[in-house]
């Protein structure tokens, strides 16, 4: 397994997808950390970054059983299971290091707001979304890896996204944002700018 893995990593580090998912996490951490310093943190830009993994896996992941290269690797002597354990890890892994990107990007822009947050507070938002992460990669790599066309597990994976974003809308939130310049905490709010055309 430690070959297959080998391979998942060179393979991810040459693909223009990789690269291309990575550059528009750091973009849209900026947009959503530059949204968060004057209104408050927006839900969006956090469904646009699991789009990001979900065509970034499918595309990794599915092209792998598309082109038939699963097939090549059991051929090779590799079990089933070895095959979907390596691309397991290498699709949770590389969704969690784009992750801590959005991250250092989004408190490197905002880290006077830490300052007033209770410390516990913080902690627990960033392991629900650290596990909220690892459980998305999980399903989109399985997706990925029982579907064998690329385009059609980009959908289903995208559609994936979309289902749970519009969930979560029936869901109570709670808002972390800035007022007058102070960090707040409290529940959401309806702003007049957001609906101006």
């Amino acid at each position: 397994m430690i070959k297959l893995l080998r391979a998942g990593v060179r393979r991810y580090l040459h693909s223009v997808v990789f690269w291309l998912a990575s550059i528009v996490t750091v973009a849209v951490a900026v947009l959503c950390a530059n949204g968060a310093r004057n209104f408050y943190f927006e839900d969006f830009y956090i469904m646009i970054e699991f789009i990001i993994f979900a065509v970034m896996i499918s595309w990794l992941v599915g092209g792998e059983y598309d082109e038939g290269i699963f097939r090549n690797k059991v051929i090779s002597g590799h079990t089933k299971v070895s095959i979907f354990l390596s691309e397991l890890i290498l699709g949770v892994g590389t969704c969690l290091t784009l992750f801590l990107v959005f991250t250092a990007v989004f408190v490197l822009f905002n880290s006077y707001v830490f300052s007033a947050i209770p410390l516990s507070a913080v902690a627990k938002i960033f392991t629900d979304v650290l596990l909220v992460n690892i459980c998305f990669a999980s399903l989109t790599v399985t997706i990925s890896c029982l579907i064998p066309h690329r385009a059609i597990i980009a959908i289903i994976n995208i559609l994936l996204v979309i289902s749970i974003a519009f969930s979560s809308i029936i869901s109570p939130e709670t808002t972390i944002g800035i007022a007058g310049g102070q960090p707040t905490v409290g529940e959401p709010q309806i702003l007049p700018e957001a609906f101006s055309i």
